[in-house]
């Protein structure tokens, strides 16, 4: 996939770098059509944090992709604590 993304610098968006962090997306598909997003600045930034809901809503989505529920669920957890695991081995042996 990487090879068929192209990244195209924009000097409107430049120009608000660091302050903002703006994107436009451009998706072109098989038939030739174009789909393009509108200006977006990237969720997360210091200036926008995001919540922790929605960071692990993010981390549900992407890792039911590979997981079952219960696997997601004993890594989110493990993840969560992971602070006070005494060791990484635990959460490695999850992933």
């Amino acid at each position: 996939m990487a090879r068929k993304v192209r990244i195209t610098p924009c000097d409107d968006f430049n120009a608000c770098f660091p302050r903002q962090r703006i994107a436009r997306v451009t998706i072109q598909t098989q038939d030739g059509q174009h789909l393009v997003s509108p200006p977006t600045e990237a969720r997360g930034d210091p200036e926008e944090a995001v919540s922790d809901d929605i960071i692990r809503e993010k981390f549900r989505n992407m890792a039911r992709q590979r997981c079952d529920d219960q696997h997601c669920q004993n890594l989110e957890q493990a993840l969560g604590n992971c602070q006070s695991l005494p060791d990484i081995d635990a959460l490695l042996r999850l992933m």
